[in-house]
C-alpha cells in the first residue's frame, strides 16, 4: 500500500499534467502552441496574484477583496486555507480595509540564531498602506521555527524611513526618532504597527516593533525612523501600489511606489527587503519639483497634497516676523550633468497675516506669484521660539533643504495662498511621477521611472553580494547610481536590461510613443526632411543612454510597451492594447494578441509566469 507522501506526490504529478492537459481552475486557455501557452482568468474568478516555487496566493478584488486564498502547492488549487481580512486575522488593521495586493515572498529563516532554511511569506498590501506577512517570527532574537498554522497566521510589517528622516510628534520632548511638528491631523502621527516594546507579550513571542530600528554599520550605531505615511486612510496615498515595480529574491526583494499622478499626497519610493517582507527598508525617495513637468496642467494631474497645516497655539501672529520663499529645482541637464547646486531660492517676501480654518492661509505684503502647486519654505526673521518658530526652515541654501520642512502651496488671489505638507524628499533634486519598472540583473536591479524628462530616469541599484551567505542586508547603504541625465536620453522606460558583455549593452523598451529617430536618408537634391518615431525594443550601449537616438530598434511593434522583463532568461513583452511577444534571444520572436494588456508581474513557477489576469507556459 502506498504511503500517503507516495499519494500525496503522485497527485502532484498528475496536477502538473493538467497543465499539459490544458486545465487550469479559474483560468481558460486563449493560447496553445508548441512555444507557449496561455490561460486568462475568467471574470470573477479568484487571481492568481503571487507565486514562487509551489507557494501560491489569490484574492477576488471584483466581490469585495476582504479574504485571500494560500495554496502550499498551486497546482492543487482545491486545496488552500482561506484567510479573512478582520482584525482576528490581522491584528491592528485600520477600519474598512481591504486588499490592494497580495504576493509571495522567498527569504532565508534564521530559526535558531545561525541554520538558515529557505522559506516564504505571503505578503498583503492594505488599501490603507498597511503590509501584513504570514508565518510571523517566534523568537527575539531570530525568526525561530514556525509552529503549525502560522502560514494562516499574519502579522503587520514594519516600514523604515531613510537615514535622517524623523517621524513627526505632538511631544515638546520627542524620542531621538522624532521631531517636534503639532501642525498635523491627530491620525497622522499613530505607528502602524503599534509600539511593542521588549517587555511588553505578544501573541507571536517576537516583541514586536519599537518606534525605530537600531543597528551597527562600519562600526558606527544607526538609527532609523518609522516610515512616515501622510494621508493613510486614503487609498491614493499608499505609497506601497505598485505595477511592475517589484522583484522577489531570498537575497533581498525590491519594491517601488506607483502612485503619485494622484492629488493625494504620498511618497514614492524604492523598499527593501531581506526577511520576506516583515521588515522593509526606505532605500532611495523622490522628490517633487513643484511644477508639473510632464506636459500637463498640474489641476490636470493632481497635486500630491499633503496633510493641512493646522495651527494648535491660540497665539497671535507677530507681523512681518515670518518671509516666505519659493523654491526651484535644477535638474541635471546636457550641460551640467551633475549641478553642484541643486536648488534656487526666489527672493524672500514678508508675512504680514496669517489665519486657519481647515488649513493654514498666509496672506503677503507684496504679490507672490506663485502657482498651485509651489513649493516654498518659511523663514523666521527671529530666534526666538514661538508657535510659528516650529514652521521654519532658516537653513535652505542652495545645496540643502535645510531641516527639510517645505510646503505646497494653494494660491487663493495674488496676496494670499493656503499651505499643505509637501510629501516627497525635500533633499533631493531628481523628481518623477510614479516607479514605472523595477527588472533584476546579475548585480542588482535596473529601475525606470514616468515620465518624460524631467520625469524620466533611469537607476542601477547595485548589489554585488550573491553568495547568501556574505551579509548584506537591507538596512545597509547600497550605491545607487543614477544613469541618464538629459532631455533626449533614454527614459520612461517600461523594462530594461542591462548586459556585462564588451559593450555593456542596454536593452529597454518604452510607453513613449514620441521617440523620434534621426532624419532617414532620401534621394538627393530634396529639401523633405523626415524624422521617423518608434515603439518597441531598443538595443544600445550604455554609455550612449543620454542619446536614445544612438539607440537602434530591436525589435518593432505596433504599440508602446506596457511590460517587459527578462524571466528565466527569457524575454517577455506587452503593449498597451494587448501586442504580446517573448524571445530566448531577442531574434526570433513568438507574438500573439491578448484580449488585455499585462502591467504586472506576480512572480515565476518554473517555466510557468503569472501576468496580471494571464498565466503564461514557457515550452521552450
Amino acid at each position: 500500500m502506498m504511503k500517503m507522501s507516495q499519494l500525496f506526490t503522485r497527485y502532484l504529478f498528475e496536477r502538473k499534467s493538467n497543465i499539459r492537459n490544458r486545465r487550469i481552475r479559474g483560468y481558460s486557455l486563449v493560447e496553445n502552441s508548441s512555444v507557449v501557452s496561455i490561460y486568462k482568468r475568467a471574470f470573477l474568478s479568484w487571481k492568481l496574484s503571487g507565486v514562487y516555487g509551489n507557494v501560491a496566493t489569490s484574492f477576488n478584488a471584483e466581490t469585495g477583496s476582504d479574504k485571500l486564498r494560500i495554496y502550499e502547492h498551486w497546482l492543487v488549487s482545491e486545496r488552500y486555507s482561506l484567510v479573512k481580512i478582520n482584525k482576528e486575522s490581522f491584528p491592528g488593521l485600520l477600519p474598512n480595509s481591504k486588499i490592494s495586493d497580495c504576493f509571495v515572498l522567498p527569504y532565508m529563516r534564521n530559526v535558531d540564531g545561525h541554520t538558515l532554511v529557505r522559506s516564504t511569506r505571503v505578503v498583503v498590501i492594505t488599501n490603507k498602506g498597511q503590509i501584513y506577512h504570514n508565518n510571523p517570527n517566534r523568537s527575539t532574537i531570530c525568526d525561530g521555527e514556525s509552529k503549525y498554522g502560522d502560514s494562516r497566521r499574519f502579522e503587520e510589517s514594519a516600514i523604515w524611513d531613510l537615514p535622517g528622516r524623523k517621524y513627526p510628534s505632538m511631544a515638546d520632548q520627542p524620542d531621538s526618532s522624532e521631531f517636534y511638528y503639532p501642525y498635523l491631523p491627530l491620525e497622522a502621527y499613530e505607528y502602524h504597527p503599534a509600539e511593542n516594546s521588549a517587555e511588553k507579550s505578544d501573541r507571536y513571542g517576537n516583541a514586536g516593533f519599537s518606534k525605530s530600528y537600531r543597528y551597527v554599520e562600519n562600526g558606527v550605531d544607526c538609527e532609523l525612523s518609522r516610515f512616515y505615511i501622510p494621508q493613510r486612510d486614503k487609498e491614493q496615498g499608499n505609497p506601497f501600489y505598485h505595477i511592475g515595480g517589484i522583484e522577489a529574491d531570498y537575497k533581498m526583494s525590491l519594491m517601488g511606489t506607483y502612485r503619485s499622478n494622484t492629488s493625494t499626497g504620498v511618497r514614492t519610493c524604492i523598499f527593501a527587503s531581506d526577511d520576506g517582507g516583515r521588515n522593509w527598508f526606505c532605500k532611495y525617495e523622490f522628490g517633487d519639483s513643484g511644477e508639473y513637468e510632464f506636459n500637463q496642467s498640474y489641476e490636470e494631474a493632481g497635486h500630491n497634497w499633503g496633510n493641512s497645516i493646522i495651527l494648535k497655539e491660540d497665539e497671535e501672529y507677530p507681523i512681518n516676523s515670518m518671509k516666505c520663499c519659493k523654491r526651484t529645482v535644477v535638474f541635471p541637464t546636457a550641460a551640467c550633468k551633475e549641478p553642484s547646486d541643486i536648488f534656487l531660492w526666489d527672493d524672500s517676501i514678508s508675512i504680514c497675516g496669517i489665519s486657519c480654518s481647515n488649513t493654514m492661509r498666509l496672506t503677503v505684503s507684496q504679490p507672490h506669484g506663485y502657482k498651485t502647486g509651489n513649493v516654498i519654505a518659511l523663514i523666521a526673521n527671529d530666534e526666538n521660539k514661538s508657535a510659528y518658530s516650529y514652521l521654519c526652515n532658516n537653513e535652505i541654501n542652495r545645496q540643502s533643504a535645510g531641516n527639510g520642512l517645505l510646503y505646497k502651496v494653494k494660491v487663493i488671489d495674488e496676496f494670499s495662498f493656503e499651505i499643505y505638507e509637501f510629501t516627497g524628499n525635500p533633499f533631493n533634486n531628481i523628481c518623477c511621477r510614479h516607479i514605472h519598472q523595477i527588472n533584476r540583473i546579475k548585480d542588482g536591479w535596473l529601475i525606470g521611472t514616468g515620465e518624460v524628462y524631467p520625469g524620466g530616469w533611469l537607476f542601477y541599484f547595485q548589489m554585488k553580494e550573491a553568495d547568501t551567505f556574505s551579509v548584506r542586508r537591507a538596512y545597509s547603504q547600497f550605491n545607487i547610481y543614477r544613469l541618464n541625465s538629459t532631455e533626449n536620453s533614454v527614459q520612461r522606460t517600461l523594462g530594461a536590461v542591462f548586459l556585462d558583455d564588451t559593450d555593456q549593452t542596454l536593452i529597454f523598451a518604452s510607453d513613449h510613443d514620441l521617440l523620434e529617430r534621426n532624419n532617414i536618408d532620401i534621394p538627393e537634391n530634396r529639401t523633405l526632411k523626415i524624422s521617423r518615431n518608434s515603439t518597441g525594443i531598443y538595443k544600445g550601449k550604455i554609455k550612449d543612454i543620454d542619446d536614445y537616438t544612438q539607440f537602434e530598434i530591436l525589435k518593432e511593434t505596433v504599440e508602446p510597451t506596457f511590460f517587459f522583463k527578462r524571466i528565466n532568461g527569457v524575454y517577455y513583452w506587452c503593449g498597451q492594447r494587448g501586442e504580446f511577444m517573448l524571445s530566448k534571444d531577442l531574434k526570433a520572436w513568438y507574438e500573439t494578441r491578448l484580449d488585455k494588456p499585462i502591467i504586472s508581474y506576480g512572480g515565476t513557477s518554473r517555466n510557468i509566469s503569472f501576468m496580471d489576469d494571464y498565466i503564461v507556459v514557457n515550452k521552450g
